[in-house]
């Protein structure tokens, strides 16, 4: 059986929970100063490819949302290091 290659695409949102959320003068969000977690769409998407690592030896692919805090998580996600 040919390997499974699976791509996976993780998203930053903004965490509303901590009430710590900062605006822009324009009344936009200000995401360098807002503290960021992974979504819970992103999170089962990755619990997924990990489960398809490990029962059918897929190979894994992390994409970001390409800012700093971003590539951070999606390395922290990395399954084939």
């Amino acid at each position: 059986m040919d390997p499974i290659n699976t791509a996976v695409i993780v998203k930053l949102e903004p965490d509303f929970s901590e009430g710590n959320v900062s605006y822009n003068p324009d009344g936009t969000l200000n995401r360098a100063e807002t503290k960021n977690i992974l979504g819970p769409h992103s999170a089962i998407a990755v619990s997924a490819a990990f489960y398809a690592k490990v029962k059918y030896g897929a190979k894994i692919s992390i994409g970001y949302d390409g800012t700093t805090h971003g590539r951070i998580h999606a390395t922290a996600c990395t399954i084939d290091v």
